[in-house]
């Protein structure tokens, strides 16, 4: 668990793409000192918690307690993260990995309403990357524009970050450190993993650990073997390449071994830490490939550091990372060239104190600059120098603006707020979609209020033509269909709006309504208790409960409820004389004998109360004397 004295706030990490290992190490080690979430969709969430290991602190391997908030997968839009939004509010730090990754834009507009402190951690080497793509590359404009900082492990990326324009004072270096104990394998597993995919002692392993994708430029090492195989047999019986990773061209380079001849000596396994770990033990070398992609890095940094701290041997091509990461100690070949990567490959059985000497070099480069203690101490460096910031765009115009709206459209004055924004919709003001979106669903609120529902809806339309992902637009449309009696079409926009944002309760409670309005009291119970879960204190939503408990004759669910509020409320006498009334159906008359009478102490002239408890009485007396009169007949 960490530190609940840290002196920084709480931090949020947000993976839209699955984390390297190694950045789950830096996170874990971060943890020991400060208060760190992870966000993650459920999908990925158990991947999270398979491959966390203990990390090093004050000399001693300990587990830390790292949360990992899941959010619910969107059904039709992976890069939108349900609830990310809301859920954002509660950290002061917010930390996304990639500019263009996964829900980057969702942390802008959650940034401009919550104003936390906002990193992006930038891995892509490429500047002005997704530049042909409309959406992506309005995404990197705004992020440029609109966020703290940039976190960077490269001179890449920082030169392609400079290259785009943005102020070195805006990027961090952010340390680099690999929980090299992480990676052991006990000697069973190891013997299973040989036995398994039939490796000898003999054997030569080339370990290619990533993605599996044809921008890796990887079948090379099937080429190169294939040409090994033709020029010196007798060596290259001894190779064997795996390839330890997930993606798109595994089946491809299956059916490329078959082609070349080779598939008896090539192995794919899943790039879990155990294989991981295995194959550093038993490897000769790693390989990494040379194809610089336009929106991913070009070699996996923190695997290029495990090889260095687990004292391995790297074939690398040159390119930016690795001059940055090794220099000149690797086994060096040209890029898409199968006879120069065989080359490398026969240096590694032929010359293996080369090999070895390379390894034995980056380790010692890896102990002296990637240490614990040093990492840790500027990562926190980097989070308290945060700390206590108000993110410049507090003070901006705009947001003043949509302050001074919804104080007005507080007050009840709608008429006086549509008047404003619709001003502001005419004006020359500079409006990126997303505040569109806002000002039109806000001006939809005024119609909707005013009675003038058919402008209402006009304007919810517009919130979703500017922005599809805005839930508060789908309510909208769904409260208009509501009033209009058309609860079929209600249902599809509640259920749309519940799929963008699950933690609303006004959706919800909607959704709840649309069944209800159709009779279907038991799906509309389910999803007005789920209203109510999210904000117990929600009276709409707990009026509607007992209205539908009165349609289905089952009280249970609501009495539990009612009797939680009133640990908050005791003093809410319209909600106590609801109470009553549902103590009364059920016949529990001595109940509400005690309540009213409670009641009537502290509000004497409450006409509603003393009627009840008329009746009340009344009933009591009634079900006595059936008692009694069945008791003297027998």
């Amino acid at each position: 668990m960490s530190d609940a004295n840290s002196p920084v706030n709480k931090v949020a990490f947000v993976f839209g793409t699955l984390p390297e290992h190694s950045e789950l190490d830096q996170i874990l080690l971060l943890n020991t000192v400060v208060d760190v979430d992870i966000i993650t969709p459920q999908s990925m969430s158990q991947y999270i918690y398979a491959n966390m290991r203990p990390v090093q602190s004050s000399g001693e391997d300990r587990t830390f307690e790292l949360s990992i908030v899941e959010l619910p997968d969107h059904v039709d839009q992976l890069s939108f993260l349900p609830g990310l939004e809301s859920v954002l509010a509660n950290y002061t730090i917010v930390v996304v990995k990639e500019r263009l990754g996964m829900y980057a834009f969702q942390a802008i507009k959650a940034k401009q309403q919550h104003h936390f402190w906002l990193y992006y951690w930038v891995d892509n080497g490429f500047s002005f990357p997704a530049e042909d793509m409309e959406t992506l590359r309005t995404i990197r404009e705004e992020v440029t524009r609109l966020a703290d900082g940039f976190i960077v492990q490269s001179k890449a990326c920082e030169t392609a970050l400079l290259l785009e324009g943005v102020h070195s004072e805006k990027m961090v270096s952010w340390p680099v450190w690999v929980n090299a104990a992480g990676y052991e394998v006990t000697d069973q597993d190891y013997l299973d993993f040989v036995r398994v995919h039939h490796v000898d002692r003999g054997h030569l392993i080339i370990a290619h650990i990533g993605q599996l994708e044809w921008e890796e430029g990887i079948g090379l090492l099937l080429e190169a073997l294939a040409i090994l195989k033709q020029k010196s047999p007798r060596v290259a019986s001894r190779m064997r390449i795996f390839y330890c990773g997930l993606g798109s061209y595994s089946s491809v380079l299956q059916s490329r071994a078959n082609r070349l001849k080779v598939d008896d000596q090539v192995r794919i396994v899943f790039p879990d830490r155990q294989n991981i770990s295995t194959l550093l033990r038993c490897s000769e070398a790693l390989h990494f490939g040379g194809r610089a992609s336009r929106d991913r890095v070009e070699t996996h940094r923190g695997l290029l550091w495990l090889a260095m701290a687990k004292n391995k041997s790297v074939i690398l091509p040159r390119t930016v990372i690795g001059e940055d990461t090794l220099g000149k100690h690797r086994l060096d070949y040209c890029p898409n060239d199968p006879n120069s990567l065989m080359r490398a490959f026969k240096k590694v059985v032929e010359a293996p104190f080369l090999s070895s000497d390379i390894a034995r070099k980056n380790y010692l480069k890896f102990q002296d600059r990637f240490d614990a203690t040093k990492c840790l101490e500027q990562m926190t460096d980097i989070l308290l120098k945060s700390k206590g910031k108000v993110s410049d765009v507090e003070t901006g115009s705009y947001e003043k603006i949509i302050f001074q709206i919804e104080e007005a459209i507080g007050r009840g004055q709608y008429s006086e707020a549509s008047s404003q924004i619709e001003s502001i919709l005419g004006s020359n003001m500079d409006l990126k979609d997303y505040q569109k979106a806002e000002l039109y669903r806000l001006i939809g609120d005024c119609f909707t209020k005013l009675g003038d529902v058919d402008a209402g809806k006009q304007a919810y339309i517009k919130t979703c033509e500017y922005d599809p992902y805005s839930a508060k637009g789908h309510i909208g449309l769904g409260t208009i269909s509501l009033i209009k009696g058309q609860h079929e079409i209600a249902i599809i926009q509640f259920q749309k709006s519940i799929s963008l944002s699950p933690k609303d309760e006004m959706a919800n409670l909607g959704l709840g309504l649309s069944f209800s309005g159709l009779e279907e009291y038991i799906e509309a119970k389910k999803w007005v208790e789920s209203a109510i879960k999210i904000n117990p204190d929600n009276s709409a939503a707990i009026y509607s409960l007992v209205r539908i408990s009165h349609e289905l004759e089952d009280y249970t669910s609501v009495l539990h409820v009612l009797e939680d509020y009133f640990v908050r409320h005791p003093m809410d006498t319209h909600m106590q004389y609801t109470y009553c009334g549902i103590l009364y159906e059920t016949k529990q008359y001595e109940k509400v004998i005690a309540r009213l009478s409670e009641q009537l102490q502290m509000s004497p002239m409450d006409i509603r109360a003393q009627s009840l408890l008329k009746q009340a009485k009344r009933a009591l007396t009634k079900e006595q004397e059936k008692v009694n009169s069945v008791s003297s007949l027998s």
